[in-house]
């Protein structure tokens, strides 16, 4: 509970969620274990619906957290989608960053910061 004041000095208690660093690390854990090199054989369609899935998961449960930390863990899914990407394709080379993020969110990968 975080302690605030009106503009007329009436105090009132708000209580946020916080995400932990407990639970971004395990975000990204799993979302390095699903985009794993295991999974290259899979097509970007079938792996932006699994991503979606657990996203919209992870965004009703942490939805209420600090905006800038679900960014950070936005941008995280989209650098791994990128290395899976790549992987896939069999090119080191992370070229075109922004030209893939545009075509990831074409194809409907949900965002966890709304």
């Amino acid at each position: 509970m975080i302690k605030h004041k009106t503009v007329r000095g009436r105090e009132y208690y708000q209580l946020i969620q916080w995400l932990s660093n407990k639970s971004k690390k395990k975000i990204k854990q799993k979302v390095r274990n699903y985009l794993a090199r295991n999974t290259l054989y899979n097509e970007l369609e079938d792996m932006i619906k699994g991503l979606n899935r657990k996203i919209i998961g992870w965004r009703n449960y942490y939805g209420l957290s600090r905006w800038d930390k679900l960014v950070q863990i936005d941008r995280y899914i989209l650098y791994r989608l990128i290395i899976w990407y790549n992987q896939k394709r069999q090119e080191r080379k992370k070229q075109e960053y922004y030209k893939l993020c545009v075509i990831f969110r074409q194809m409907g990968l949900a965002k966890l910061a709304v």
